[in-house]
């Protein structure tokens, strides 16, 4: 595709740096293609052109670092600050609110798993840091969940290749599928309970 292509090029020109800077752009908030780059990285890396072990190194140094960088944001500018400005960059008042209850929620966990979640990607360290969330704890859960990630889908592409570029295709397909079906089960059932709510005596 047009966009892989964009991609290999900034690969090929930057290596490292392109992988680290842009993982750690998008950790600090900013709508960067973290994700996409580190698949095209490991599909590069599956084909010799790039070293497995700095793709992954790269990719873990960036998302840390970059989720560090936005809880220290987070923890001193605040929330409204945050909410005011971010919608500029796609960081709504609502998105923002969902994240901040999960937050509230599960902690550390949410931490550990964020990176495979588009939003809480892009909004991990900066919920942290608002939450007013130990540092350490943070620090631990991000280290580990940022070594998850870029294990998983630089070793994922550098294994399978373009098999792992089809699948991950027809994956997002069934994905969003599945998520309309839920909407439509979900605002099904709103409207039934409130039937049943203006029906009651």
């Amino acid at each position: 595709s047009a966009a892989s292509d964009v991609y290999k090029r900034q690969l090929h020109a930057y290596g490292a740096i392109a992988i680290f800077v842009i993982i750690f752009l998008e950790s600090t908030g900013l709508p960067s293609p973290g994700e996409s780059l580190l698949i095209a990285s490991g599909l590069l890396a599956g084909r010799g052109e790039l070293d497995i072990w700095t793709v992954f190194l790269a990719a873990w140094a960036g998302g840390m670092l970059g989720d560090n960088l936005g809880y220290v944001i987070g923890r001193t500018v605040g929330r409204p600050v945050i909410v005011r400005y971010g919608s500029k960059v796609g960081l709504t008042e609502p998105r923002f609110a969902a994240v901040e209850r999960q937050f509230l929620k599960h902690g550390a966990l949410v931490v550990l798993f964020a990176r495979f979640f588009v939003v809480l990607r892009q909004l991990n360290g900066l919920v942290a840091g608002i939450t007013g969330m130990h540092w350490l704890h943070f620090f631990v859960a991000n280290a580990a969940g940022a070594a998850l990630w870029a294990g998983f889908w630089a070793f994922a592409a550098y294994a399978f290749g373009t098999e792992l570029e089809h699948y991950l295709h027809y994956g997002r397909q069934a994905f969003y599928v599945v998520g309309i079906a839920l909407a439509i089960a979900a605002a099904a059932y709103g409207l039934h309970i409130m039937r049943r709510k203006k029906t009651a005596p």
